[in-house]
């Protein structure tokens, strides 16, 4: 045994971005979670992120445990032979093809019932043609992904066969069908990217929280990123993976736990405005009160106490004057970080945000 695992190992790069990105998409839903129940405005989308969530941590699982615990990330001659000829590993890889296209699917129609939501009541033409948009790609994305997933399940006759590659039996060519894969998977994202955009650039109520909800829409390019990658290096050269796939699939493998669990970190973000209000806010409160206790001891001291007084009486009258709008937009803004995201672009909020913007 001591032969044995002596070679380098390049599996770290996998568990760093598996686990770290794992974690980080597992803290956000908690959060979004639990903010939306508390404002009781939980709905379909967020029933989909959690399914979405449950399945991406199956997913990390069936990429960890190979190289954790069956060698991968060595190079094939470093590991003994029982485990080179190990079936777990590969079970688990059949798996991860499986649940990869279940896992982008839920994830995609999360952030589809967003936009539903968001376009439930159309006035305007471009926000009927993406409501339309929208509904034909929760149409392809449910369609593909559900016989994507199928055809990953039965890839081969007998269905073992996909890891015990000596029986005899037929499977797919899942080169030519991973090509496929890509390409859709890299399309259905960009087309989640560019969708909401026409139509809520063309209202002519552009507050500040719509620049912040297309702000969050806008970080999907990160997934789709990813995604363009991943199809970039399906031609790149890749002659080891057939013969050491133990060492030469790990960039690969990297990819996709990065393209996943980036997808499921977007569709999470997407309706947390409020949530990141509330911080923002409470930061700049707290950075606003430490200036005023200084100001404060200054004036203790003796400091141009006499000035500082004419500026209160200064100001004390021309609060009296503009206080009831001052008050009024307080109020505003204060609704409109508890607002929903749904709620934020619904027809009745426009003047709300008219009045914000005053």
């Amino acid at each position: 045994m001591s032969d044995y695992y002596q070679g380098p190992n390049n599996s770290a790069k996998l568990k760093a971005v598996t686990l770290t990105l794992l974690a980080s998409a597992t803290i956000l839903v908690i959060w979004r979670i639990s903010w939306r129940l508390w404002k009781k405005v939980i709905g379909l989308p967020d029933y989909l992120l959690m399914v979405g969530l449950s399945l991406s941590i199956c997913l990390a699982g069936f990429n960890l445990d190979p190289y954790f615990r069956w060698g991968y990330g060595y190079h094939k001659g470093d590991l003994p032979p029982d485990i080179q000829k190990a079936l777990t590993p590969k079970i688990c890889f059949w798996l991860n093809q499986v649940f990869f296209k279940a896992t982008a699917g839920v994830i995609k129609l999360s952030i589809c019932t967003i936009y539903m939501n968001i376009f439930s009541k159309p006035v305007l033409l471009s926000t009927k043609i993406a409501r339309y948009a929208n509904f034909a790609l929760m149409g392809v994305i449910i369609a593909y992904y559900t016989g994507g997933t199928l055809v990953s399940t039965f890839q081969c006759n007998p269905i073992r066969k996909a890891w015990q590659g000596d029986l005899d039996g037929t499977c797919i060519d899942n080169t030519k069908f991973r090509v496929a894969n890509a390409y859709i998977n890299s399309f259905t994202s960009v087309l989640l990217v560019l969708i909401p955009f026409p139509a809520l650039l063309s209202t002519g109520h552009r507050s500040k929280e719509i620049w912040q909800f297309l702000f969050l829409i806008a970080l999907g390019l990160a997934h789709t990123a990813c995604a363009v990658v991943r199809v970039v290096m399906i031609y790149v050269p890749n002659e080891g993976a057939a013969t050491d796939p133990h060492w030469y699939n790990t960039t690969p493998n990297t990819l996709a736990m990065a393209e996943i669990f980036t997808a499921v970190i977007v569709s999470t973000i997407m309706t947390m405005r409020p949530c990141f209000q509330v911080v923002f806010s409470g930061i700049a409160t707290t950075v606003t009160s430490t200036s005023r206790t200084r100001r404060t001891r200054m004036n203790s001291s003796g400091v141009m106490d006499t000035t500082t007084s004419q500026k209160r009486k200064v100001d004390r009258q021309g609060f009296s004057k503009i206080a009831p709008t001052k008050t009024e937009a307080i109020n505003i803004e204060l609704q409109s970080r508890d607002r929903s995201t749904e709620e934020l672009f619904a027809p009745g909020q426009h003047l709300s945000r008219k009045l914000e913007e005053a």
